[in-house]
């Protein structure tokens, strides 16, 4: 996980979880049960978006091009 990712992730998190808590608040819906159900959604959409991220980032790192090139360059 990159750093911006890092950084934005958290606070991210927190303040739609927060801004979901105040429409609970207003709807006179369980607050806190709300408040967890909504990050709790953002948090494996999060994750999931952020994994697929990194896993075809790194899928396109590490072609068999590249690899292959290495190796004749090294051979040669």
């Amino acid at each position: 996980m990159n750093t911006i990712a890092k950084i934005l992730y958290i606070p991210a998190v927190l303040l739609l979880g927060i801004i979901s808590g105040f429409i609970a608040w207003l709807l006179h819906i369980n607050v806190i049960a709300f408040a967890v159900l909504v990050a709790g959604t953002i948090n494996l959409i999060a994750g999931f978006t952020l994994s697929y991220y990194f896993l075809k980032k790194e899928k396109l790192n590490n072609s068999p091009s590249d690899s292959f090139k290495k190796e004749v360059s090294y051979r040669s």
